[in-house]
């Protein structure tokens, strides 16, 4: 059976408990953990703002598709609209990133793929 692995910040919390009394090294111990802490809450903030962006401009596009089975993929990617998205990367739009994109909503429920010959679309749910 394979052993838990013990994160830096857990390492840190144990060796603060062995060293009680020593002021200078518990400073340093406790401004390591602050660092790991504000290390772990950045950007995902702002990344969960951009996506969530991303998924209204997917939601536009899949809610004027007459297509009763829906969009492809790379359909998707290729609309003006998700081109012109501006990513915080500078990044283009591409497929796999549309493709990553639609696997969050349909796992979300927001978005139904089905699949016919082979080929996958994605429709609003």
């Amino acid at each position: 059976m394979a052993e838990k692995k013990i994160t830096k910040r857990e390492k840190f919390e144990m060796v603060l408990k062995m060293i009680e009394g020593d002021d200078m090294l518990t400073e340093f111990i406790n401004h390591e953990i602050e660092l790991l802490t504000k290390k772990s809450g950045s950007g995902s903030a702002k990344k969960d703002e951009e996506q969530e962006a991303f998924f209204e401009v997917i939601r536009d596009i899949l809610a004027e598709c007459g297509n009763v089975l829906g969009m492809q993929c790379g359909a998707i990617a290729k609309d003006t609209r998700a081109v012109a998205f501006e990513w915080k990367d500078g990044k283009e739009t591409s497929s796999q990133r549309v493709s990553a994109m639609l696997t969050k909503l349909v796992n979300k429920g927001d978005v139904v793929k089905t699949t016919d010959k082979k080929v996958t679309y994605f429709r609003l749910a």
